[in-house]
């Protein structure tokens, strides 16, 4: 027999053995959670999406909700940085982050104290070569901040400007992200963020006399009864990528 032919025969065998062979189907999940964060959270999704896949048979739809939105019925599990004013259901810990005060790359400006940041809130210092950090800063001060019903203006207020009275003349940003963008755009710009939110484009200025830890508030995963044993497995794996 021509050699030709025996392997053009076993070739064809080989190839008839392969398409008959069934290709394996991708399992559905069994569970579909709904979770829902404020857009102060929206870096947490990669993490999010890391746990669900080393659980099998769950599924995530997640939603981007504004904190005043946030009802803890509308949602299996819902995410968000600090705690409501009234808090109810059942909240873990998930890690922790920092409120930052930052300011453009391009300011000289290094350190501010307490009564600093209150006096350029209240407008009381417009321009910041009135720091002797900065004298030759010619540049006017363009305070931002949030809604009041955003987590990161209500930390703020609970932190560190206690006794604000009045803060008309700040650019208001909807989210963390459009402050860092809004920061990033102008010089003079100073505002407030979650550190996770920092980037080259703008710089944490440091606070005199404050500690670190007077800042760190927590990032909690409420849900409305007791959480599953799944739920558990994948709120553990959650905490053990934030607070590795």
């Amino acid at each position: 027999m021509d050699i030709r032919k025996v392997v053009c025969f076993t070739v064809l065998i080989l190839a008839a053995c392969q398409t008959s062979t069934p290709s394996a189907q991708p399992s559905l999940p069994s569970e579909i959670w709904q979770v829902q964060f404020s857009p102060t959270l929206q870096w947490i999704e990669p993490g999010l999406n890391l746990c669900t896949n080393r659980q099998a048979n769950i599924g995530l739809v997640t939603f981007e909700r504004p904190p005043a939105e946030l009802d803890v019925h509308l949602a299996d599990i819902t995410l968000r940085w600090g705690a409501p004013e009234h808090l109810s259901g059942h909240a873990a810990i998930l890690g922790y982050d920092e409120l930052a005060l930052v300011v453009n790359a391009h300011n000289p400006i290094q350190i501010l104290n307490q009564t600093d940041v209150q006096a350029i809130y209240e407008g009381k210092m417009t321009n910041w070569k009135v720091f002797s950090q900065s004298p030759s800063f010619d540049q006017q001060i363009q305070p931002w901040q949030y809604s009041d019903g955003e987590e990161t203006q209500q930390i703020f207020k609970n932190e560190l400007v206690k006794d604000l009275q009045n803060i008309e003349a700040a650019g208001i940003a909807p989210s963390p992200e459009y402050m860092v963008q809004m920061i990033a755009a102008n010089v003079g710009a100073i505002g407030y963020i979650p550190q996770r939110w920092l980037n080259q484009s703008i710089r944490k200025v440091s606070l005199l006399g404050s500690s670190t830890n007077s800042f760190q508030v927590p990032i909690l995963a409420i849900i409305s009864s007791e959480p599953t044993s799944q739920q558990k497995l994948w709120l553990a794996c959650l905490q053990s990528t934030l607070m590795p």
